[in-house]
């Protein structure tokens, strides 16, 4: 009897050890198995974002990130002439017509507007009509705003109008309150949150860039919300490089009511646009401890306090190296020119030495001296509910505050503009400064605010240009106190003329009342 065939027979194939390839036979054995197929790309999805990333130059990146809004330049309709202290003269229909004649307009200028996207493209777009030059682009020395913080609410203004209200003799105290069109300021929501604020906001800073000067800087006034995502975008605009401080405003005192770690600053980003910035020091008063030790010496006979400071130059000027009064000049020359040398030395600041071999020095006053500002400001203080400059506009920020940012960054006669103008502050401290300014707001009222108050500056009197300061000293502890000296007025304010202009929004011209 046959026998069966035998069945081949399979092996399983035998590892190899300390991962070695198996033997060709063992693998020609093995089952083949089938390959999985490739994977699919799943389609992208339609909020993804992609980007162009530079090595070391990190960006930011949201939804609607690259969303251009259609600005384009409109007409500009002048509804009034304010000139303080007389009568309001109204333009006539024509922007660059008073009456039957043609007469420049006022370089300051209220610009109210639905979008100050739009306004800002029809400030770019404008041409001298004499020489046919671009009268802003390139040639705004400061831009300061302070923009919607995107806290996601919307404010009000305080327009409580106290009354009183005489039934039959009684003077009862009442209250007028304002309607639902008065009492907005201005709207701080967006509909998809983050990303709205921010391409808003980048839109605008493009503008605002073409319209610096090469000297020119911008501060953009912020809080925690979103200074973290704006700075990514004034870097990715400006340069990284180009930060020029960070400033951090304590806009109130710490509350004992909040829990954890209390939010009482503000930041101001601040950038240049090349670096050929314009700058000027803005100085502090000086430690009290600081005056005990170094200003020890009092002149006897104006009771002044002063510290000897050398008059060598830091750096060497071969321009300085002049001999003064029969005095060699130090190796790297004098501190100051000749002419100005003679104009210290007429005033007594220049100080002789008593013996042989030792060089002019010079007296350094205390009222003349201090020391430079920090980025850290602490002695600004905020618009408080008992401020004398409270307008009842929320958010208004202290004219001190606007004063040292275009003290430092704005030469004098310079422009300024706010396209955030918000109760005015920016304008009215330009003016007080004699700087140039415009100043954009989206929100009728504020426009209103800010006329108003710019016709109530005028006439006010005008702080001295420099205040001085008396140090007296306690016999008993030796602290020394700063009291600033009462100077007599320089006169008082002559606001300069100004126009309320619309952009986008037109109406009949007549006169704003308040």
């Amino acid at each position: 009897m046959a026998k069966p065939p035998k069945k081949p027979k399979f092996h399983e194939p035998r590892l190899p050890l300390d991962g070695a390839e198996p033997e060709q036979s063992e693998l020609l054995a093995t089952p083949p198995v089938a390959k999985p197929p490739p994977p699919t790309l799943a389609p992208p999805r339609s909020d993804s974002v992609t980007l162009d990333v530079q090595r070391r130059k990190p960006r930011l990146a949201w939804q609607g990130m690259d969303r251009r809004e259609v600005a384009a330049t409109v007409p500009t309709q002048v509804v009034e002439i304010v000139r303080p202290g007389r009568a309001i003269e109204r333009a006539g229909l024509a922007p660059q017509r008073l009456g039957a004649r043609e007469q420049p307009l006022p370089p300051n200028r209220l610009i109210w507007t639905n979008d100050n996207l739009v306004a800002l493209q029809t400030l770019l777009d404008e041409k001298d009509p004499e020489t046919n030059d671009w009268r802003y682009r390139g040639k705004v020395d400061l831009v300061y705003i302070d923009p919607p913080f995107m806290v996601n609410a919307d404010f009000v203004a305080d327009n409580t109008i106290d009354i009183d209200f005489d039934d039959d003799g009684l003077n009862v105290p009442v209250k007028k309150e304002p309607s639902l069109v008065e009492i907005l300021a201005y709207k701080d929501t967006w509909r998809q949150g983050l990303d709205s604020f921010l391409t808003m906001l980048k839109a605008r800073l493009a503008l605002l860039k073409d319209m610096l000067a090469p000297t020119g800087s911008i501060y953009v006034h912020l809080d925690w919300h979103t200074v973290h995502y704006v700075k990514v975008i004034l870097d990715n605009l400006f340069g990284y490089e180009s930060l020029d401080a960070e400033i951090i405003w304590q806009r109130t005192s710490a509350r004992s009511d909040t829990a954890g770690f209390n939010r009482i600053h503000d930041t101001i980003l601040v950038y240049r646009l090349t670096e050929s910035v314009y700058r000027t020091a803005v100085l502090a008063p000086l430690d009290s401890g600081y005056i005990r030790d170094k200003y020890r010496n009092i002149d006897t006979h104006t009771g002044r306090r002063f510290r000897l400071d050398n008059l060598t130059s830091p750096n060497p000027r071969p321009n300085m190296t002049y001999v003064y009064d029969g005095y060699p000049p130090p190796e790297n020359g004098w501190r100051f020119e000749l002419e100005r040398m003679k104009q210290l030395d007429a005033q007594g600041l220049i100080v002789r030495p008593a013996g042989r071999g030792q060089r002019l020095q010079f007296k350094r006053l205390l009222d003349d001296d201090g020391a430079p500002v920090s980025a850290l400001w602490t002695d600004i203080s905020p618009v408080n509910s008992q401020a004398v400059e409270r307008l009842g506009y929320p958010t208004q920020k202290p004219v001190a505050l606007l004063e040292r940012i275009i003290s430092a960054s704005c030469p004098p006669g310079g422009l300024v503009l706010d396209c955030f103008n918000g109760s005015g502050t920016t304008s009215e401290a330009a003016e007080r400064l004699g700087r140039r300014w415009i100043g954009i707001d989206n929100g009728k009222y504020a426009i209103h605010l800010a006329r108003k108050r710019l016709i109530q500056l005028h006439g006010q009197p005008r702080p001295a240009e420099k205040p001085h300061y008396d140090y007296p000293e306690c016999k008993e502890c030796g602290n020394i106190e700063r009291k600033e000296r009462r100077q007599k007025s320089p006169g008082n304010y002559a606001v300069r003329p100004f126009t309320v202009e619309n952009m986008g929004v037109y109406q009949r011209a007549e006169e704003w009342q308040d």
